[in-house]
């Protein structure tokens, strides 16, 4: 999900490493996060819909960044698709080939990273196919 730099957040925010691996909080705080924008929203939805990465803590502690007040209460979450990306890509989060698409597939809704799409459709069962095609139609606005 694009999100803004560190320094381009608002003095009231302070990016925090995602500490616990609540998958429901997670969810809860990349939907506010990502709430309004299409494609974001759209990738963030299809991961919760699989169920997989956000209940990964080597996932989440690494690559779910939250959004903290002056007051300290958990705001928003974002996602470093690209770090996320590359160390998939380097064999530092273990899943099996459709669960790697699948997060492909999210990366390149979210941080419009390039997708290998006949590559990723490949493996792909029919469940998160479908969840696949909600979420491209998601991002269309057609939902």
């Amino acid at each position: 999900m694009n999100h803004p730099s560190p320094t381009a957040l608002p003095d009231e925010f302070d990016r925090d490493e995602f500490a616990d691996a609540d998958p429901a909080m997670s969810a809860h705080l990349l939907r506010v996060h990502a709430a309004g924008l299409l494609a974001d929203t759209a990738a963030v939805e299809l991961l919760i819909t699989h169920r997989y990465w956000l209940t990964r803590p080597g996932f989440t502690t690494r690559f779910v960044h939250t959004m903290v007040n002056n007051a300290g209460h958990r705001v928003g979450a974002w996602l470093d698709w690209p770090a996320a990306i590359t160390a998939l890509n380097h064999g530092q989060l273990p899943c099996s080939s459709s669960q790697a698409d699948l997060l492909r597939i999210a990366a390149a809704l979210g941080a419009e990273l390039p997708l290998n799409l006949r590559q990723a459709l490949g493996s792909l069962d029919h469940r998160t196919i479908t969840a696949v095609t909600a979420a491209l139609t998601a991002a269309n606005g057609t939902a």
